[in-house]
């Protein structure tokens, strides 16, 4: 016979349908939450505390309004006022240089390769500790922590790209089925396909983190380097524009405009870059770690 709660949160999931997954994630978690404790807590037959407990709730329709209408109003609210249209083409060019989008964007992909580098340690090494331990008795539930870190890590990287990338990210844990028991839980988070989503994730934002600090922190150097280099040439003789070993190379005069402009065009482009290549890591995030993109269920 089919859980009642279950039942309900399914019927939640079809209430908000094409609803952003994150929020329908979050609402799913807090009905089920407030579902099960409330039936827990409730003396009366188990049938009888779910139904008091979901005609408490509301309908399933009711909190899907409900919650639809809140996160429009949390998302006016949080949302930044419109900055002016610069007028001219220079002004839109580099007005880009004062957008807090591109700023938040270029923070985080210079920062990637650091949380990567935890991330990829947390699931290569844990995983090979997992292995390790699994002929043992300890295996299972050893396992059962290294992959509920690997969850919470999600989350808190889900948030970190919701601060800085905007993409809505889940508020709230993965809210598990109610079987008996830890085996019961390993079997569920082992067969989810969010579990390997998420692994996977973690494990290769090391890789793209280093190509993100490569191209954007490289790129933010050179192109500065291109702006100011010459101006250093200029100021003392004995200074080369580059150095490679014992390879020194001076600009000539008619280079160092050319090369100075380039340094100025290159700048606003990598943060115009930036906000594109942050976009798309946030859609590729909210893929792994929430699930499906059109109906928020968990596969």
């Amino acid at each position: 016979m089919a859980d009642p709660i279950e039942t309900y949160l399914d019927a939640l999931r079809d209430a908000m349908a094409g609803a952003d997954p994150a929020l329908v994630h979050d609402a799913v978690y807090d009905a089920g939450e407030y579902l099960r404790s409330a039936a827990d807590a409730d003396g009366r037959p188990r049938d009888e505390a779910v139904a008091a407990a979901v005609a408490g709730y509301g309908a399933p329709e009711e909190i899907a309004e409900a919650y639809l209408e809140l996160e429009g109003t949390v998302a006016a609210a949080l949302r930044a006022p419109a900055r002016p249209r610069p007028s001219g083409v220079l002004a839109r060019f580099f007005g880009v240089l004062g957008g807090a989008r591109e700023w938040a964007a270029l923070a985080y992909l210079l920062t990637a390769a650091a949380t990567g580098f935890a991330y990829f340690f947390l699931t290569v090494g844990g995983a090979a500790v997992t292995a390790g331990l699994a002929i043992f008795v300890v295996g299972i539930p050893f396992a059962l922590l290294y992959l509920g870190t690997t969850r919470a890590v999600s989350l808190v990287e889900g948030r970190i790209v919701e601060a800085l990338l905007g993409e809505r990210m889940p508020r709230r844990p993965v809210l598990d089925p109610p079987e008996e028991g830890w085996l019961g839980r390993f079997k569920h988070w082992f067969t989810s396909r969010r579990t390997w989503t998420t692994l996977v994730y973690l494990a290769a934002q090391l890789p793209l983190g280093a190509a993100y600090l490569a191209v954007f922190g490289g790129g933010l150097l050179l192109s500065l380097w291109m702006i100011v280099g010459p101006l250093v040439q200029l100021a003392g003789d004995d200074v080369p524009f580059l150095r490679d070993g014992t390879t020194e190379v001076f600009l000539t005069g008619g280079v160092i405009p050319f090369v100075m402009l380039v340094g100025v065009v290159a700048v606003p482009t990598l943060f115009r870059l930036a906000r594109v290549v942050g976009g798309w890591h946030a859609r590729y995030a909210k893929w792994m770690l929430v699930g499906s993109l059109r109906t928020g269920r968990e596969a």
